[in-house]
């Protein structure tokens, strides 16, 4: 069984799924069936592919307000970089690894999308990831903070 940790994305056999019984439970009350772990495992593997694996929260002028990643954000030294490059243009530059959370292993992570949100008033907002780890934001309507979700 291969182990997928996040931000690595899990499949069913991450689970060690399908699982068989053995036999007939024999108390229900306290034995969980094979047909309930696959349940489980499909649930968990699908969430974790369409979660997002960060969010951030950048100001006005391009400073990182907050941020938490499934890697958590006490890891000060992969908190995403955020910066403002024009008006109403800014970019969040994520580590390129970040350490699971079990025993800290380094997994490659890389954005293949974000949905973005305006701090400040409602506004269109867009999110473009030009680099393997860098999006950009950019708030057609002018400056303001934003919120982001990023998917992996």
């Amino acid at each position: 069984m291969p182990l997928a940790l996040l931000p690595d994305l899990p499949a069913l056999d991450t689970f060690g799924a399908p699982k068989t019984d053995f036999g007939e439970s024999i108390d229900p009350s306290s034995e969980v069936s094979a047909s309930n772990i696959n349940a489980m495992a499909a649930t968990i593997a699908a969430l974790a592919r369409s979660a997002p694996k960060v969010w951030v929260v950048v100001n006005s002028t391009g400073a990182l307000v907050a941020y938490d990643g499934v890697w958590g954000n006490a890891a000060g030294a992969y908190a995403p970089v955020s910066a403002k490059t024009g008006t109403g243009v800014y970019t969040v530059t994520f580590p390129s690894q970040v350490p699971d959370l079990l025993d800290g292993t380094l997994r490659a992570f890389a954005p293949k999308g974000a949905k973005a949100g305006s701090n400040t008033a409602l506004r269109a907002v867009s999110s473009t990831v030009i680099a393997g780890n860098v999006i950009t934001v950019t708030l057609p309507s002018g400056d303001g903070g934003f919120t982001m979700e990023v998917y992996a």
